[in-house]
This record gives C-alpha cells, sequence and structure tokens, in this order.
C-alpha cells in the first residue's frame, strides 16, 4: 500500500523537472555514447586494417623467399658445371632453364675475370661486369651467399633485369660467379598475383632501403632509394610491424606494413588510410543520422509526457485523498495487515499486526515474510503460502501457517487471508493475519492422543495399522517390501506385580526408547499395548536382513534396564516374531495377525527367542 503523497501539486512539479533534465542528460549521453562510437568504429577497422596488411606483407614475403629459393636453386644446379668449363655451364644451364621453367626471358651467365665468357642461350659477346654491385659484394665477402642487386640496365639484352648472383669456389677461393638475370617485368607480374587491392602498392628493398622493385610504375625508382629517417629502417631489429605514417611523397596518411626476409630484404605494403577505409563511411553517416533521428523521438516524448504530466495532476490530488482514507481504514482495523511486495518482503503494517505478533513496524520491514516463523524443516511458513497463492493475482486466497510471537519460544498458528485489490499495485498483496493457536492446538492435542501412546511417546496401534495401509501401496509399486515385528515382553506381569506400577512403567518406557534407538526414523515403532510392542520397517528383500534384525531385538532386549535413580536394574527378555509383506499377509491387518503368530511360536521355542 503507497504511502500518501503530501503534495500532489509539488510532486507533478518535481517530475516536470526530472522529465527536463533527464531529457537534457540522455541527449548529452547519447551524442557522447555515439562519437565514442564513432572513434571505436575507426579505431577497430585501422585496427583491422593493419592485421590484414600484415598478413599480406607476410604472404608476400613468404612467395617472395620462395621464389628467391627457387632461382637460388637454379644457380646452384648450374654451378656445379662450371668447373668443367664453358661448354659444360651452357648445357647444364640450358637444361636448367628448359626444364624448371625459371622465367620468361630469364638467363644465365657464367662470369670469369670479370667478364661473361658463357650464356644458357649460347654465346655472347664478352661483357665487362666488374662495375656490377654484385660482383663487387661477392669479392668482398668471405661467406658463399646468394646475391640479388636492385634493376640493372642489362648489357646484352638492353632490357632492366634484376640478378641473382653466387660465388664458385675452388679451394675455398672465388674463381667464377654465376649469374642468374630474372627480367624485371616477370618478377613484377609474379609480385602483382597477391594483390587485392588497386590502393595498395607494394615494395621490394634492400636492408638499407634502396628499391628492388615496386608494383605500379617500377621506372619511377629504378636507382632511388626510401628516406633514411624512415620506421622500419630505423628500427632493424624489428622483423615485422605496421604503422601509420603522413611521411610520405604525396604527404596524405598511409598504412605502411613491413616484414623483413631471412636475406635482411624489407618486403613493404603501402595502403592510401582515406581510400581504405572509404567503405566505412556510409556507416558513420549512417550512425549520424540514426542520433538525429532518436534526438528527435526523445523530444516528441518529453513533449507528450510533459503534457501527460499536466493532465494528470489533477487525477493526482483525487488519489491522495482516496490515499488518506484508505490510511484510516488501515491503522483501524482489528486485523493485523501485512503488505508484501513480489519478493514477500514486509512494506508495512498496520497496529494490529503489532499487537497480534508483537513485532513493531521498524523490526519487521524489510523482511521477508518467514521471519514469522520459526526454523523447522516442517514449518509452514508465509512465503510457502503465498508461492501458492501466485496462480492468480486477482480475487482473495485464504490459508494457514505456523508462527512465531516476538520474544516467545512457544509456537503460534496465523490464519493469513490475501487480498489482491484492484486500488493496490501489481507487485504487491495486503494479507490479513487471524491467531488461531488456541484453536490450532487444540485440534493438535485431539490428533496425537488418537495416534499416540501417552506412556511411552509411541506411536499406538492405530497408527501403526494405518501407516501399514498407506506402505503397501507404496512396495507394490516400487516392487519392494517390508516387515512387520511384533515384540512381546516375557514374564512381564509377574515382574509389574513385584515392582509396582511406577517401575512397570518405567520399564516400559525405557524399553521403548531402546527399541526407537535401534530403528531408522523412516521406521515406525509402535506400543500396541501392555507389554506388546510392534515394529514396521522397509524389508529390501536380502533374506537374512530381517532376520537379523530380530535378532538383535531379542539381543538388546535381553540388556539390563536402569528403572529409578539409584541405578537399580531389571532384566527382562522379550519373544519376537516377524512377518513378511507380501509372503505372510496382503493387508495390514493380516500381516500383524500373522507377526503376532510367528511372536507364539517363538514363545514356544523357550522365549527370548525370534521366530517368522
Amino acid at each position: 500500500m503507497p504511502t500518501p503523497s503530501p503534495s500532489p501539486a509539488k510532486l507533478s512539479c518535481a517530475l516536470r523537472m526530472v522529465v527536463v533534465i533527464s531529457s537534457v542528460v540522455a541527449l548529452a549521453l547519447l551524442w557522447v555514447s555515439l562519437f565514442g562510437a564513432i572513434r571505436n568504429l575507426e579505431e577497430v577497422a585501422l585496427e583491422r586494417l593493419k592485421i590484414q596488411s600484415q598478413r599480406k606483407v607476410n604472404a608476400l614475403s613468404s612467395a617472395v623467399q620462395a621464389t628467391m629459393d627457387y632461382y637460388d636453386l637454379s644457380v646452384l644446379v648450374a654451378r656445379e658445371a662450371a668447373p668443367q668449363g664453358a661448354e659444360s655451364f651452357t648445357r647444364q644451364s640450358r637444361i636448367m632453364s628448359e626444364n624448371l621453367a625459371v622465367a620468361d626471358g630469364a638467363r644465365m651467365f657464367l662470369v670469369e675475370d670479370e667478364h661473361i665468357v658463357a650464356s644458357s642461350t649460347g654465346p655472347v659477346p664478352r661483357s665487362y661486369v666488374g662495375d656490377r654491385n654484385y660482383f663487387r659484394l661477392l669479392i668482398r665477402s668471405k661467406k658463399d651467399l646468394l646475391v640479388l642487386d636492385p634493376p640493372i640496365m642489362s648489357r646484352i639484352s638492353s632490357t632492366w633485369i634484376v640478378p641473382f648472383a653466387r660465388g664458385v669456389y675452388r679451394d675455398d677461393k672465388l674463381t667464377n660467379m654465376v649469374v642468374l638475370s630474372i627480367p624485371l617485368n616477370s618478377l613484377q607480374k609474379r609480385i602483382e598475383r597477391y594483390l587485392e587491392s588497386t590502393h595498395e602498392v607494394v615494395s621490394l628493398l634492400t636492408p638499407d632501403g634502396q628499391f628492388i622493385l615496386r608494383t605500379g610504375n617500377p621506372e619511377e625508382i629504378f636507382g632511388k632509394r626510401v628516406p633514411p629517417n624512415r620506421y622500419y629502417l630505423q628500427h632493424p631489429e624489428l622483423k615485422t610491424g605496421a604503422i601509420v605514417t603522413t611521411e610520405t611523397s604525396d604527404g596524405s596518411a598511409h598504412l605502411i606494413a613491413w616484414t623483413r626476409l631471412p636475406g635482411d630484404q624489407i618486403a613493404l605494403s603501402s595502403l592510401v588510410l582515406d581510400e581504405a577505409l572509404a567503405p566505412l563511411k556510409p556507416i558513420l553517416r549512417r550512425m549520424k543520422f540514426t542520433g538525429a533521428a532518436i534526438s528527435a523521438l526523445i523530444l516528441a516524448l518529453v513533449g507528450i509526457l510533459l503534457f501527460i504530466l499536466s493532465y494528470t495532476e489533477r487525477l493526482a490530488r483525487q488519489g491522495h485523498d482516496n490515499a488518506l482514507q484508505f490510511r484510516t481504514l488501515f491503522d483501524t482495523m482489528r486485523e493485523g495487515v501485512i503488505e508484501l511486495d513480489r519478493q514477500n518482503r514486509i512494506t508495512q503494517v498496520n497496529p494490529a499486526f503489532t499487537a497480534i505478533t508483537g513485532y513493531a513496524a521498524a523490526d519487521v520491514s524489510g523482511q521477508t515474510a518467514d521471519m514469522l516463523s520459526p526454523v523447522r524443516d516442517d514449518a509452514r511458513n508465509l512465503v510457502q503460502l503465498s508461492a501458492q497463492w501466485d496462480a492468480g493475482n486477482t480475487g482473495s486466497r485464504e490459508g494457514d501457517f505456523d508462527g512465531l510471537r516476538a520474544l516467545d519460544d512457544a509456537g503460534r498458528f496465523f490464519t493469513a487471508h490475501a487480498v489482491f485489490a484492484g486500488n493496490i499495485a501489481h507487485d504487491r498483496r495486503l494479507v490479513l493475519l487471524t491467531d488461531v493457536s488456541a484453536e490450532r492446538r487444540k485440534e493438535e492435542k485431539i490428533w496425537y492422543d488418537a495416534n499416540f501412546d501417552p506412556l511411552t511417546g509411541l506411536a499406538n496401534r492405530a497408527l501403526l495399522l494405518n501407516r501399514l495401509e498407506l506402505m503397501i501401496p507404496h512396495v507394490q509399486a516400487h516392487q519392494c517390501g517390508l516387515a512387520v515385528l511384533f515384540i512381546d515382553l516375557d514374564y512381564f506381569v509377574p515382574i509389574s506385580e513385584k515392582n509396582g506400577v511406577a517401575i512397570s512403567n518405567r520399564l516400559l518406557y525405557e524399553v521403548a526408547r531402546r527399541l526407537h534407538e535401534i530403528f531408522h526414523e523412516e521406521d515406525t515403532v509402535a506400543h500396541l499395548q501392555l507389554d506388546q510392542f510392534g515394529i514396521l520397517f522397509s524389508d529390501f528383500g536380502a533374506s537374512s536382513v530381517a532376520e537379523r534384525i530380530a535378532a538383535r531385538v531379542v539381543s538388546m532386549i535381553s540388556d539390563p534396564f536402569t528403572v529409578d535413580a539409584e541405578g537399580s536394574q531389571i532384566e527382562i527378555t522379550c519373544s519376537v516374531g516377524l512377518a513378511r509383506y507380501p509372503e505372510q499377509g496382503m493387508s495390514a491387518g493380516t500381516l500383524l495377525q500373522a507377526a503376532e503368530q510367528a511372536m507364539l511360536r517363538a514363545k514356544d521355542k523357550g522365549r527370548s527367542h525370534w521366530s517368522s
């Protein structure tokens, strides 16, 4: 039940202020979030481009390295024939060129004394190569390595070629050189097969930044090198990487990705950033348009809401008056009233509730309704009752539960009547509380007296037969068994006459306690009459289990019993009869009778025995 508002007009004014401020905050958050999302989207797209460019340049470097290894293999095979002379080299290199299909227009040369002396295509003019870079590198080098030079103009074919050269060694001394010349256009076509974007420019550089080849217009870079301040040149320790830079020839932002080959050559990929991010621009425009549309919608909704608030202000005044009347009724009712929310938390109580339970409103506010009940597994509480009511939320429901009064250990019993009224919010319910403890205890005493023995506290014969009748359908359904013991104390009457009623009753109580300790809680131990007891327990089919239990009963009853505070002891024995369902009976009465007959047979054996 909502607390009445002291001033509907002030509440309406406050709501208008909240709506206006909230709309301004919402619009600010919307545009801050929108620009943040745009910035994040651009960053994600750029990071994706970096990853893609890095992957492409890695794949390109692998392809270039594989091509170089392929060419190097041709050079190595042809080099084997160089020591046998020019004719042998020409024959071997021609075979390599024809069988390996190195490249269109590729030729192999044998260099001796700074001049070409043999070719894979046959006799060639004696051409001077002592000024070539690869010649100078191999002369200075102490290692057997493959030298890859930037493009040069061939003096034989007058075309641009890329030379691959290795030395020919005899006794660890350089004697000749084998040179494989690959036409530049063949290498460029091979590289361009790996490109997916027309905006992408791929280059292959020497370790010091000189161009070996470049896609697009390779003639523009012949004999040129990149500026030495490039990031990938200043950090030779970085084998691979990707950066955005404006230090380019056209001054625009480029995405540069690179990787270093095993020979320290640099494979480079360059993308114009604006062109690469062009597909993202329509998405960003749509996001801004959506933000503008949402802003317009928010403003329209705010206008409608302000109009509704103005219209409902009059209704709020009327509701305020009704709430005051309802509060008066709430506070003056004789029944205890509890208001519960959907989580069964107590939100309000009336003065009558405090009078019934002893709990003040401050003690229970915000607490769950189960605090009104004792903490026992078998205790019914208001939360459980509420769960049963949740099937519907109109009309009324009624039930009862176990309760506690504040600072009182004695159990109480309350009747709860739940009301789901039209003027109560859907997440609230009113519970009318009545204390019926006296009536409930009277009913429970009548039931207890009818089913339990007052002397021993055990079930009586009627309750044993009732539980036996209930167990029979259960064991039939689960295809298991049950057993009944009929126990008769031997010579109890003479012992009773000798020791008197008080000692006899104490003896019966101790026998009952000992029997109760032997069996499980789910078993039934009953005092049938005077010196006779009955026990009902589950029989799981093992033929020896029930017999062992019967023998154990005979044995434990035979132990002396202490019957007074002075420690006086009495010894007594018992005769036990065992009957099983369904072998000895199909009904409760016949089964108990069969157990009694078995007990009589045990007495015929001389007592202190059991029989089945």
